[in-house]
């Protein structure tokens, strides 16, 4: 399906098959020259074209995608306008730079559903979303190493957010609490956050060696404590990260009609963006897994 995003100078229809956008795309531009609207222009027309779309918005702009007045009226635009700017004036600026385009408007409202999230919320609209509910086995059909990499990017998202980074192949932090996370999945047991600590202080019976090493030599108590303390600091902060539904991909998208699932994350600092962003991709592999 052919996907309008903007013209030329010369008015000339600019197109993109909707199939381009099963890889990787990048829209580049200095300040101001239009990267938001057109990525706006590209979300909307991913969405006529039957898409959902899930939008990770770091400035907190693409909130305006749940902003559609179909009838382009004074009285729609009142609540949002600043003080000192009159919504007729606004409406009549949106209907004349819309022109024969005005009926799209209505389309885009028609054609997709819009929610606002605000993981790690404190304040403030938006809903909130339960991130740490990720640390449940993942469903979908995953290779002894593709559960292990799946359980070494949750570790690695932890570990970032309390400002522990190493690289994780050869981190005795990310190797053990990988073990630790890959051992209760395949055992069916509970791997909430909470129980880091517990293991960091004291290992279960089976995982008292690595690959030989006896776990004090390969990770000493000493530093596993130095993480157990700051995984302990970070749960109570994590309420922030629990109010809200369950980090489930299969909710953000539509089966009868498109679904457009924005998330702020203009209220973070940049650490909590990170930790976000990948429990969020990481949920995303999940899916793909489960997917046809």
């Amino acid at each position: 399906m052919s996907m309008l995003i903007g013209t030329t100078e010369q008015n000339t229809p600019v197109t993109i098959d909707a199939a381009d956008l099963t890889t990787h795309g990048v829209i580049l531009g200095r300040t101001g020259s239009g990267k938001t609207g057109a990525t706006v222009a590209t979300i909307e027309e991913a969405v006529l074209s039957g898409s959902s779309v899930i939008v990770l918005d770091p400035k907190g702009d693409l909130t305006n995608l749940a902003l559609a007045f179909p009838s382009l009226s004074a009285d729609d635009f009142a609540p949002w306008a600043e003080d000192d700017k009159d919504p007729a004036e606004i409406a009549a600026r949106a209907r004349k730079e819309l022109g024969h385009l005005s009926p799209n408007v209505r389309r885009w409202k028609e054609s997709s559903d819009v929610t606002i999230y605000a993981p790690g919320k404190t304040r403030g609209g938006g809903e909130g979303v339960n991130v740490l509910a990720s640390f449940n086995k993942p469903t979908g059909s995953y290779t002894d190493q593709g559960l292990r990499d799946r359980a070494s990017a949750l570790v690695s998202s932890v570990l970032n957010a309390i400002g522990h980074t190493a690289d994780p192949m050869t981190d005795p932090a990310n190797v053990y609490l990988t073990d630790v996370m890959v051992s209760a999945w395949t055992n069916g047991e509970s791997t909430g956050l909470e129980t880091w600590a517990a293991v960091l202080n004291n290992p279960p019976a089976n995982l008292q060696t690595i690959d030989g090493l006896k776990l004090d030599d390969f990770f000493p108590k000493k530093k596993r404590m130095k993480i157990a303390r700051s995984i302990v600091g970070f749960r109570r902060q994590a309420t922030k990260w629990l109010s809200g539904s369950p980090l489930s991909i299969d909710s953000y998208v539509g089966i009868d009609k498109p679904k457009v699932s924005v998330f702020t994350m203009r209220h973070l600092d940049e650490g909590e963006r990170q930790f976000f962003a990948s429990m969020l991709l990481c949920s995303i592999v999940d899916y793909m897994f489960q997917a046809p």
